[in-house]
């Protein structure tokens, strides 16, 4: 018995790994202490909250496979095809809160620089038209972000 068919035998298949966020105790500690902070419904009518994704134009960053037949690896239908340089990809920052959804950002390009103030002023300048828009008292800004490069915290109490 082969290898395979004694996994089939016994109800095992091959799958990819389900992604989930690695989080330590400390990271599972300070979401608690966040959650509890601004638990109540008043403290969530007054926040927004923002997030970014990156998006690629054409092809994933991830894993591909193929089920195909031995020798057939140069057949038209086996190939993933490549573009010079990469396709490409697209950031979207967007924000939300209580009342709605605030404005989107589309950064595009592969090749665009930027900087960390670049960046910090553009969001900042959208969550002010944000707020404007959405009629929400000035209270809090409050961005968080995991991608290492453009990471940052800032916290203001009063307009």
């Amino acid at each position: 018995m082969t290898i395979k068919r004694w996994h089939s035998k016994n109800n095992r298949f091959a799958y990819s790994f389900i992604k989930k966020p690695l989080l330590s105790k400390n990271n599972i500690i300070s979401r608690h202490k966040l959650a509890k902070d601004y638990h109540s419904l008043s403290d969530g009518k007054v926040n927004i909250f923002s997030d970014e994704s990156k998006f690629n134009l054409l092809y994933s960053d991830g894993k591909v496979s193929v089920w195909r037949k031995p020798e057939t690896g140069l057949a038209l239908k086996n190939l993933s095809p490549t573009i010079k340089h990469g396709s490409g990809s697209i950031m979207v920052w967007g924000c939300f809160s209580y009342k709605g959804v605030g404005k989107l950002v589309f950064i595009e390009g592969k090749r665009i620089i930027w900087t960390i103030l670049t960046f910090f002023l553009t969001i900042y300048h959208l969550l002010l038209q944000t707020w404007d828009y959405l009629t929400i008292p000035f209270s809090k800004i409050m961005t968080r972000s995991t991608n290492q490069k453009l990471q940052l915290t800032f916290f203001r109490t009063k307009r």
